[in-house]
């Protein structure tokens, strides 16, 4: 999986996908817990190697989070689209601390 990802210039090196796995675990401990189903598993995005998917319970993606050359992006998806919840940070942990996940 890992030799198709590194193709795509802008794609996750498994180091980072190791730091989002630990980091994955420190917000799903922190979130409260009537949004824990929204934090269940994540993957990176079958479509897109820029792009982190975090998932509910249910299997319905709820989070992407996409680096590209400006920087990380998150994204909140929703059964009616999906809405921008930070652009342009500097870090994975910059984003996700920017939109109150840690």
């Amino acid at each position: 999986m890992y030799d198709e990802i590194r193709r795509s210039r802008c794609a996750f090196t498994e180091v980072e996908a190791a730091l989002f796995q630990v980091t994955f675990r420190d917000a799903a401990a922190r979130l409260p817990v009537v949004f824990r189903s929204f934090w269940h598993r994540w993957d990176i995005s079958p479509q897109d190697p820029c792009a982190l998917l975090v998932f509910s319970e249910t299997g319905q993606p709820t989070l992407r989070i996409e680096r590209g050359d400006a920087g990380y992006r998150i994204f909140g998806l929703t059964d009616r689209g999906e809405r921008l919840y930070v652009d342009g940070m500097p870090s994975m942990t910059a984003a996700l601390r920017a939109c109150g996940l840690l």
